[in-house]
């Protein structure tokens, strides 16, 4: 686990054209061959199914991801769920008897916009990896990779506040060395609100269903940390799955002053702060 401290916030809007995605189900040939493991953790198919439909009751995107990170509090943190590196085979994984602070957002947003159990694994599969071809390359190992290869989302960091922009080698961890080796080192633009600029005025413009990623001033890294935002009554909320052992809510404006440092894992690389292309 490496540590660094977390040195601000970056937001993104996330959208598919608002419209709920059915799939043709997990057993799916593409450019590679596709193989699925399947843990739906406290739900059985029918359970997942009947939060999907009640979850599709709600019209407005946000407090559908709002409503179904709600219904993972809870749930154990567990990290290396997903399968596949440089020397193992990439497999299809869903895993919701655990989660990282990537997968949990991953699930989230992909069952806010499924209106079936399908159509989940089918917007999975197509966030998570680049043109939903599943493979260890494919995957998006970084949260502005994900961005950049997903058109539905859009980065709205600069709109929520001051924000800074910071050129990054992705991948590059200096002296010839790399985080993943195999994956080629990108540069890529990052902006980011200081923490020190997070004051009423811009915790008045968050809203409900927007993702979270925590910037990191690493070489080579672009967030550390990434969880799903939440307007309560007494101000904004952060719902992420933490190393202290489960899916927990915290206040938003806490955790930034008592987190000043969050890790970074193999798969937790990189992430964003999502809204629905709609309220952009």
């Amino acid at each position: 686990m490496l540590w660094r401290v977390a040195l601000g916030w970056m937001i993104v809007w996330v959208g598919f054209g608002g419209d709920a995605v059915a799939g043709s189900g997990c057993d799916v040939v593409g450019v590679d061959s596709l193989r699925c493991v399947v843990d739906l953790g406290p739900w059985d198919e029918q359970g997942l199914s009947h939060l999907i439909a009640e979850a599709g009751k709600v019209e407005d995107i946000g407090a559908r991801i709002g409503l179904i990170s709600e219904a993972f509090l809870g749930i154990p943190y567990e990290g290396h769920t997903l399968i596949g590196d440089g020397e193992t085979p990439e497999q299809f994984v869903v895993h919701l008897s655990g989660v990282d602070c990537v997968t949990f957002v991953d699930y989230v947003v992909a069952l806010a916009y499924a209106r079936d159990l399908e159509g989940f694994y089918n917007v999975l599969r197509r966030m998570r990896y680049r043109n939903g071809h599943v493979s260890f390359l494919n995957w998006n190992h970084f949260f502005t990779q994900w961005i950049a290869r997903n058109p539905e989302v859009v980065d709205v960091t600069d709109r929520v506040g001051p924000s800074v922009a910071v050129e990054k080698r992705l991948n590059d961890r200096g002296e010839g060395r790399r985080w993943i080796e195999g994956l080629p080192v990108k540069r890529r633009t990052v902006r980011y609100i200081p923490r020190d600029h997070v004051d009423g005025e811009v915790l008045g413009r968050l809203k409900t269903g927007q993702v979270v990623g925590f910037y990191t001033s690493l070489p080579g890294l672009d967030v550390t940390h990434v969880g799903v935002l939440v307007r309560k009554q007494k101000g904004i909320a952060v719902r992420h799955a933490s190393t202290k052992g489960t899916v927990r809510e915290d206040d938003f404006r806490t955790y930034l002053a008592k987190h000043p440092r969050v890790g970074w894992w193999r798969r937790c690389g990189a992430f964003w702060k999502a809204l629905p292309r709609s309220e952009v």
